[in-house]
């Protein structure tokens, strides 16, 4: 997203933490470089507490959150990886989300954040949408469990027949989806292990 230097952009996501985390960063919040144990601690323990009523919590409250949880979380797993700290054998996991996530919150600033079901979002003619959902045969998470694959298929269908310009990636997509990028991507499993994973970006 941050690459498309024309028109009105709109980010979307179901996760609110996500979505507040960005927001934060457009209002000028000044945020922690720095994420100590028992910080990120305390921010997973309000995760839990808050997860359930989101609305009842303040941007500054559910924006931090995020942040803290995508910063300090081990592979960006937000409160699900363990903590990833600032010097495991020598890597500053914290420092480098941190500088990578600052460094796009400054191409981003004019994005439209929201937060909500991708399908409420109004495409006309000759948008640009940009698909990114949990991977299939990856493990899902709070906002991405019991995730409709063909619902979402069948919405991007929809789109391109429209006369929408329809991009996702994931590793696999039906017959109808075909492949304009790849590489292969080193994913880590945890501190002392990775993998490669061959990573697509696909058009219908």
């Amino acid at each position: 997203m941050e690459n498309v230097g024309y028109g009105k952009r709109i980010g979307n996501d179901s996760n609110p933490y996500l979505i507040g985390m960005w927001k934060l960063l457009q209002s000028g919040e000044q945020m922690p470089y720095t994420i100590d144990r028992d910080m990120y601690s305390k921010y997973r323990e309000f995760y839990h507490r808050s997860k359930n009523e989101v609305d009842e919590y303040d941007l500054i409250d559910i924006g931090m959150c995020g942040w803290i949880g995508f910063m300090g979380s081990f592979n960006g797993r937000f409160y699900d990886g363990g903590y990833s700290g600032h010097d495991v054998n020598g890597r500053d996991y914290i420092f480098e989300n941190v500088r990578n996530t600052l460094n796009t919150a400054r191409l981003v600033s004019d994005v439209e954040f929201t937060c909500g079901d991708y399908g409420n979002i109004e495409i006309i003619p000759g948008d640009v949408v940009y698909v990114d959902p949990p991977y299939k045969g990856t493990k899902q998470y709070a906002y991405s469990r019991n995730f409709d694959y063909e619902r979402l298929y069948s919405w991007m269908r929809n789109l391109k027949r429209k006369g929408a310009k329809v991009f996702m990636s994931e590793y696999d997509a039906p017959d109808d989806f075909r492949v304009v990028w790849e590489n292969d991507i080193k994913t880590c499993l945890n501190p002392t292990k990775t993998k490669i994973v061959k990573e697509k970006l696909f058009e219908i």
